[in-house]
């Protein structure tokens, strides 16, 4: 307020509400950027602001806004650096809005406008996308388009459990064992491990690999987890009285 008539004052407004993003303090970041581009709309980096507010927007769930702002920067500036960035979010934003249709679209459109090495990520939301459709056939390309890319590890783990779930989704019981199987051999320390290795004991059991089914869900009833605690322990126990093995079966059954 007292440097009104500064000539750094709408650099000072951007780099104010970057270090509130920074901060997670997004709706201030929001009400700075806004304020910079109602004030300064001719500033030379109104892309750059464009782009922080449509993720401070983002960050706050507020992802219509989000999906404003995404769309303004290459609208606005089609000759910016930020232009595919911008287009990669709103087509993350559709899919977080659950658009699956039109997020897939967008992908599909930034895989062929966009060099490969540039939208890899791309393949793993458009099977994502597919997913969410209950297309479970298509995504399985996608899913192994994606995890053969140089650097795929953010979501690498979640395109190896989708895969192992479209098959599953598919019928194609054997074919998902073995992915699961995989999954949980090369992400021990991923977060969805628990779910994978439920799955993985649901599957065998309804295979009749009774043994098999039974070690996994041992090792799972071991585990902090608690989100599948109640099921393993009753499918162990019914495991072990088909088994004749009553005493196991009725300490489990009395867990319940």
């Amino acid at each position: 307020r007292d440097h009104a008539e500064s000539e750094y004052l709408a650099d000072a407004y951007y780099w104010l509400g970057e270090t509130f993003f920074k901060r997670e303090k997004y709706q201030q970041a929001v009400e700075t950027l806004s304020t910079l581009i109602r004030q300064f709309p001719s500033y030379e980096f109104l892309d750059y602001t464009y782009y922080s507010l449509g993720w401070s927007y983002f960050n706050l769930q507020q992802y219509e806004k989000a999906l404003e702002n995404f769309t303004l920067v290459p609208s606005k500036f089609p000759e910016s650096s930020l232009s595919m960035s911008s287009y990669m979010d709103r087509a993350r934003t559709l899919f977080h809005l659950q658009q699956y249709e039109q997020a897939h679209q967008e992908y599909m459109t930034i895989i062929k406008t966009y060099p490969s090495e540039d939208t890899w990520e791309a393949f793993f939301w458009v099977a994502e996308s597919l997913y969410h459709l209950k297309d479970y056939e298509q995504p399985l390309a996608y899913y192994r388009q994606f995890l053969q890319a140089p650097s795929p590890e953010e979501y690498a783990d979640d395109a190896l459990y989708g895969v192992a779930w479209s098959l599953t989704n598919l019928g194609k019981t054997e074919e998902a064992i073995q992915q699961f199987q995989t999954f949980a051999a090369q992400y021990p320390q991923s977060e969805l491990l628990p779910s994978s290795l439920y799955q993985l004991g649901v599957l065998l059991f309804q295979e009749n690999n009774v043994n098999e089914g039974i070690q996994v869900f041992d090792y799972l009833a071991k585990q902090p987890q608690t989100e599948y605690r109640d099921d393993i322990t009753f499918q162990l126990g019914q495991a072990y009285y088909d088994q004749e093995k009553y005493d196991r079966a009725f300490s489990l059954f009395q867990k319940l």
